[in-house]
């Protein structure tokens, strides 16, 4: 998902108003999922399951600022060393293990 945002600041001084920094800032976010399980029977009427799955976020960011550094009323952009970074983050769990009984339903019929 892309998420830009511009954010501004103005001050006003006896009726004049300035721009005295802007920030422009664009995300892109991403995740990724897989989820595995198996269940095999190991007994009449009982099940045995397993599982597992794994993450993979990411966040991208392009950070622009921007100051009024010589106070003449006008933005001027500043390089920073982080204007580009990316985070990923990855995980991984097992699912939990389940056993059980399948539910069994009788009925009898009186004749």
């Amino acid at each position: 998902m892309d998420n830009p945002v511009d954010e501004f600041r103005n001050q006003a001084v006896g009726g004049t108003v300035s721009e005295i920094n802007r920030n422009l800032t664009t995300q892109k976010t991403t995740e990724s999922i897989f989820r595995s399980s198996y269940s095999w029977s190991v007994a009449t009427r009982q099940i045995l399951e397993v599982g597992g799955e794994g993450a993979r976020n990411t966040l991208s960011q392009h950070f622009r600022p921007f100051f009024d550094l010589n106070r003449d009323g006008r933005v001027e952009e500043i390089a920073i060393l982080t204007a580009r970074a990316k985070v990923q983050g990855c995980g991984a769990r097992p699912s939990p293990t389940t056993t059980g009984l399948s539910p069994t339903i009788s009925r009898s019929r009186a004749h």
